[in-house]
């Protein structure tokens, strides 16, 4: 078979599943398109890299330059999801009171560009930041806004994963790549690197298995059973396609998601699901970066004790120094001389620390640090209501929150061009009618496409 007429019978197949699966009739707007074509890009690569004649390196000042190209795309989506914002937008004073620790955490980078030494690239870098989160509101102020999102994956999960598996076989200058010392083969589909295809597949895959355990809840006969079996089996070749990656934090985040989504079905355990996934979260990360249970763990992943030489990434970038209380601003470390010294050290060109927390202290200090915990502490108070009140939504959020947290351990994904910040920016912004309490309880109420709050007694 010709790679042409492959590609080919892929979309067909894509559109077959589309068809299986329609959106929900009422509730799911076009807008939610303009979300779409943002994580199908952030999901993949940039639409530069695939038009791209080399992949070789490039230098300091291009990396920080970036691609006109890519710069444009995301600017005509964001002024498009402006518009849309624009006209949902309700009582932004509302929005504010329910998000207030991420409004705080946005601020503060925002405020952080004016001690950057590159402020004009920062800039740049934060009215992306801005657009993740536009993307993520278009999502959640749609009529169905739990329908909204399921659809938003899906979609992500039904073009990407077909596409990976034909660019691999078919098409081996995008879908292959080979390392540099030992000339292993990896499996990069869509995406520039076996990883960011872990964290597709992941995520994908989460999805998924939400959707399918929202479909078996339903017990009734006006269950879609083409669209179960199609979601059934898009599942089963996103797994596949999660293993050819061998993403060992990939991996293990899906597993961990899984468990929240399943158990969290269990009305006994469903009580204290909160507090086991926090006992959780801090002995697997304690496990990673402590001593014995280091070495353990890593041998139990297939890696070595520095974490594929992670741990020496770390102690570089923390010897070329940052202030430690506000840090270098706003997506500004990895820029400049620190970028070049930290070429100079490692062949393989670093553009991140491999651990998210770590990033954010480079760029944003412990204040930083602080504000992105307590949005965390916050997010997970907000859960624990939503699953006793809103089951489909606190589920969904309180696996996402998870396996974000545990996969910067070890992995950098606090960036708004990567699929696993979106997904979590998405579950930690609460919107105005999503749960709210009552004297005597809590009460919850759609959010309508006006982003009205709740009315409370």
């Amino acid at each position: 078979m010709t790679r042409t007429l492959a590609l080919l019978l892929c979309f067909i197949f894509i559109r077959v599943i589309f068809k299986l699966d329609p959106r929900p009739q009422s509730g799911v707007s076009n807008a939610l398109w303009i979300p779409t074509i943002w994580m199908l890009i952030i999901a993949s690569r940039m639409v530069g890299e695939w038009f791209a004649s080399s992949s070789g390196a490039v230098s300091a000042e291009s990396y920080a330059d970036g691609s006109p190209l890519d710069r444009n795309i995301f600017l005509a989506l964001i002024l498009s999801a402006l518009v849309v914002v624009v006209k949902r937008r309700g009582s932004i004073t509302k929005l504010f009171q329910n998000n207030r620790w991420l409004c705080l955490y946005l601020v503060y980078c925002g405020l952080s560009i004016a001690w950057s030494d590159f402020p004009l690239v920062s800039l740049k870098r934060y009215v992306k930041e801005i657009g993740n989160l536009m993307m993520v509101i278009i999502a959640w102020t749609e009529n169905a806004p739990v329908e909204a999102v399921k659809a938003l994956v899906k979609r992500c999960a039904y073009v990407l994963i077909p596409l990976s598996i034909i660019m691999f076989k078919y098409y081996p200058e995008f879908g292959r790549s080979y390392s540099r010392w030992t000339g292993d083969l990896s499996f990069t589909g869509v995406t520039n690197n076996k990883n960011s295809l872990g964290v597709l597949s992941a995520v994908g895959g989460l999805g998924l298995v939400w959707s399918l355990l929202s479909i078996w809840r339903q017990r009734s006969g006006r269950v879609n059973k083409k669209a179960a079996l199609a979601q059934a089996g898009m599942l089963l070749m996103t797994l596949h396609v999660l293993v050819k990656a061998h993403s060992a934090t990939s991996i293990a985040c899906f597993v961990v998601g899984v468990c929240i989504l399943t158990t969290a079905r269990i009305k006994t355990v469903r009580k204290h699901l909160i507090a086991y996934t926090v006992v959780a979260i801090i002995i697997a990360s304690t496990m990673l970066l402590l001593g014995n249970g280091l070495s353990l763990t890593t041998q139990m992943l297939g890696r070595d004790e520095t974490l594929t030489g992670r741990t020496d990434v770390w102690q570089a970038a923390i010897g070329l120094g940052t202030n430690p209380i506000i840090g270098d601003g706003y997506s500004s470390f990895w820029l400049g001389e620190r970028l070049e010294k930290m070429w100079q050290i490692f062949s393989w060109q670093p553009t991140e620390v491999h651990d998210g927390y770590l990033d954010i202290y480079l760029d944003l200090g412990v204040v930083g640090l602080i504000l992105l915990g307590a949005l965390m502490v916050s997010s997970f108070a907000t859960v624990s209501r939503m699953l006793q009140s809103d089951f489909e939504q606190g589920s969904l959020r309180l696996a996402v929150l998870t396996i974000a947290i545990m996969y910067n351990v070890t992995e950098s994904a606090f960036r708004p061009g990567l699929l696993m910040y979106f997904v979590f920016i998405m579950v930690v912004v609460r919107l105005p009618g999503v749960v709210s309490r009552k004297a005597g309880g809590l009460q919850v109420s759609p959010v309508s496409t006006q982003m009205q709050p709740a009315v409370t007694a």
